[in-house]
């Protein structure tokens, strides 16, 4: 049970959610209009409930819409093997939920190039192709000269070594929390945008309902908490502890400069990452980009000055890898607040202390929302305990 003595994690079951009542048609309200959210909604819909989606703004407002929204298991290999099988199972989930969107696509199975432009990395990528091939992940070293053929415009060494993971992919976050909305209306979902869940309403220590802004009461069996980075603020008040990595930190992992450029040469094939700049491409022509050293400069510094700064050196980064970039400007910067748990791994399941309240809250929330999603919805209505 890790140290979130009052979640439990999925796939490790407690006895309080086994013996929980569900009604034949369950009241359920979700909180919170991301891809987390909205793709649990959809699930539940689907399954007969009747499901109320409350949102303070609109979907995808929040982190689905600040964050690079790269579908992967590649950058899990390191972790457990039950987290990276977890991402795996999860991306397969992307693309079977592509098939069923037809032709509203959401989730573009592009491909991910990973780059290493010096010797130590290039020695750590080939290890890590050769563990992700043993466990039968799509994973293969690509010469240097041929990436062209993968993403043209590639400035890139001939000593360089490169990767591609074939399966991966990026994700237009709002738009597929839009369309998630939809099939959960269409199955019967109540959607209340724009409008604040300001508290629970609780009966001997069970959920009955949730007070709105307004003063409405929305009556509920189960409450679903599904507000990211914003889960601690709404839980606090109960005494209920879920530990997420603090944004006052200097070295905070949980804030993210996301910069959104249009390129010069139309927008990149892929999905990349390397030391220097990682991007992805977006809809209308646009692409964004990020590092994680960027936003280590932005933890400490969010100041409009350093932002811009630090935006504008990214994209010379971005530049000097591809020429595509040559000569472009950026757009807009977003300053994104993950939902990070203390210990990186999903925080899923009943709230042991007060009936009928369920959290969900993780990071990798757009690689693992349509899974995770699907494993809560059976949890929730069937009480099947995920796995």
């Amino acid at each position: 049970m890790n140290n979130h003595d009052k979640t439990k994690r999925v796939g490790r079951p407690t006895p309080e959610s086994a013996t929980h009542y569900m009604p034949r048609r369950p009241r359920i309200l979700v909180i919170g209009a991301g891809i987390i959210g909205t793709s649990i909604a959809s699930r539940l819909a689907a399954r007969g409930a009747d499901v109320t989606v409350v949102e303070a703004a609109f979907p995808g407002a929040g982190t689905t819409g600040t964050s690079v929204a790269w579908v992967n298991a590649s950058s899990k290999d390191d972790s457990s093997r039950e987290y990276f099988d977890l991402a795996v199972r999860a991306t397969a989930e992307h693309h079977a939920l592509a098939d069923a969107f037809g032709e509203t696509r959401c989730f573009y199975p592009t491909g991910n190039i990973e780059i290493s432009r010096e010797s130590a990395e290039s020695d750590r990528l080939r290890s890590k192709v050769a563990r992700l091939q043993d466990r039968g992940y799509p994973a293969d070293l690509v010469p240097a000269r041929e990436l062209g053929h993968l993403e043209p415009g590639l400035k890139v060494p001939a000593t360089a070594v490169a990767a591609y993971y074939a399966d991966e992919g990026w994700v237009d976050g709002p738009a597929m929390a839009r369309a998630l909305l939809e099939r959960a209306r269409s199955s019967g979902a109540k959607v209340l945008l724009q409008t604040a869940a300001k508290q629970l309403v609780l009966k001997n220590d069970a959920v009955t309902g949730v007070v709105l802004e307004r003063r409405e009461v929305i009556r509920a069996d189960t409450v679903v908490i599904a507000t990211g980075r914003w889960t601690q603020d709404f839980l606090a008040r109960l005494g209920v502890d879920v530990p997420l990595a603090h944004l006052e930190s200097k070295d905070s992992k949980a804030i993210g400069l996301l910069v959104t450029v249009v390129p010069t040469a139309g927008r990149p094939r892929t999905v990349l990452h390397s030391r220097e700049v990682n991007w992805a491409p977006r809809p209308s022509g646009y692409a964004v980009l990020a590092s994680a050293g960027t936003d280590r400069v932005v933890a400490r510094d969010r100041s409009p000055e350093t932002v811009r700064a630090t935006a504008g050196a990214l994209l010379e980064r971005a530049a000097d890898l591809s020429a595509r970039f040559a000569g472009a400007s950026f757009e807009h910067t977003h300053i994104g607040l993950r939902a990070l748990p203390i210990d990186g791994r999903p925080v899923c399941g009943w709230i042991n202390s007060i009936g009928g309240l369920y959290v969900v809250v993780t990071h990798s929330g757009i690689t693992l929302a349509p899974l995770l999603s699907r494993l809560v919805a059976e949890e929730i209505v069937d009480g099947v305990e995920a796995s």
